[in-house]
């Protein structure tokens, strides 16, 4: 008789817009499929639907019927919790961001339960006490630590207790392979994706970089899609740098996918990354692919000189440089899209399930 094992995600909310609840939704859905998986994706905050496609097979829980701050809610979604891990026989519950680390261990306390910690960004992003404080306790609890990159298994055994830290990258969705485009290398157009926040510079760098690229070439554009905090931050700058007519916010797109088809270069301007989506993305719609160096995330999906250019955080000067080289030879452009399809392998859904099994059966 085949036994169920039976996997709960644990975050702070499931449904919402969201790097977290896209890549969850693809991994979550992938699992699905193994005949003996029973999958729970579990949320803190009540849930709002957005257009992220889940698997009917996957069982939604809400811990909280309100929406409460993490210190005034903990205790009431830990009893809940506990009662779903014990009523659900959850084997093993994988906390999805730091945030909710805490709650999860609390309700996990005596069960035979098992934990497993998924830091969705940088080990050093976001100087936050309480980020730095719950990465270090959900590490010392977790039965295993899983890290978005190579560079973050190393300062997890360096900088933790934990014992058990396992590498595994953010897949590729396979519906991206449903919608593969020819690469375009003269659309000039330039385009960048990300929340609108402080972490992603499009305030500050990604201006300074326009100024120069933009006017040196003054028939390219710089889309930016994402939505967030800082648009009118953002909107104020462009237009006190008189660039209105060739950077445009974009707005959020549901089916950011589409859009790739439309440019010829991607640029990342990031403080810090977990593991940028959006490089992998473009780079699987053959987009040459710039970023700064940033510690961790971009140097393991651009290869510099090969599908793109590595720039030393945070030097405007050869960014814009490396762009106005790339606008200027469309020999390299048509390169780095042609050398791409040489790295997508390792993103592969299957490839990347196979270890998230793996990880499970060891622990189990």
């Amino acid at each position: 008789m085949m036994i169920r094992k039976k996997i709960g995600f644990v975050l702070t909310s499931s449904l919402q817009s969201g790097g977290i609840s896209r890549v969850l939704s693809i991994i979550s859905n992938e699992l699905c499929n193994i005949p003996d998986y029973e999958i729970h994706v579990i949320s803190f905050y009540p849930s709002v639907a957005t257009g992220y496609t889940w698997n009917k097979k996957i069982f939604f829980h809400d811990l909280l019927k309100n929406i409460l701050g993490m210190r005034r809610g903990i205790l009431p979604a830990s009893k809940e919790l506990r009662s779903l891990l014990k009523n659900y026989e959850i084997d093993i519950l994988v906390i999805c961001g730091h945030n909710v680390g805490p709650l999860s261990i609390l309700s996990s306390f005596l069960l035979k339960t098992k934990l497993v910690y998924w830091p969705h960004s940088s080990f050093y992003g976001y100087k936050l006490k309480t980020k730095f404080l719950n990465e270090r306790i959900n590490a010392a609890f977790a039965d295993a630590v899983v890290t978005l990159t190579k560079a973050d298994k190393i300062n997890f055994l360096q900088k933790t207790l934990a014992s058990n830290v396992v590498q595994i990258y953010n897949p590729i969705d396979p519906k991206l392979d449903l919608t593969l485009q020819s690469y375009d290398p003269d659309t000039k157009k330039i385009v960048s994706v990300g929340r609108l926040n402080e972490e992603k510079n499009f305030h500050s760098h990604l201006i300074e970089v326009a100024k120069i690229v933009l006017s040196r070439h003054k028939d390219y554009e710089w889309h930016i899609y994402g939505s967030g905090e800082y648009y009118k931050n953002i909107q104020e700058r462009i237009e006190e740098s008189k660039l209105a007519d060739q950077i445009v916010l974009m707005g959020h797109k549901d089916d950011i996918y589409s859009i790739y088809r439309n440019y010829s270069i991607l640029v990342m301007t990031s403080q810090f990354e977990g593991f940028p989506m959006a490089l992998l993305e473009g780079m699987t719609k053959g987009l040459p692919l710039i970023s700064f160096d940033v510690p961790t995330g971009p140097n393991e999906i651009i290869r510099h000189n090969l599908n793109g250019f590595l720039v030393s955080p945070f030097n405007t000067y050869d960014m814009a440089d490396k762009i106005c080289l790339l606008i200027e030879d469309d020999r390299i452009r048509k390169k780095f899209s042609m050398e791409n399809m040489n790295y997508l392998e390792e993103f592969n859904i299957k490839i990347i399930r196979n270890k998230w099994v793996s990880l499970f059966e060891d622990i189990l």
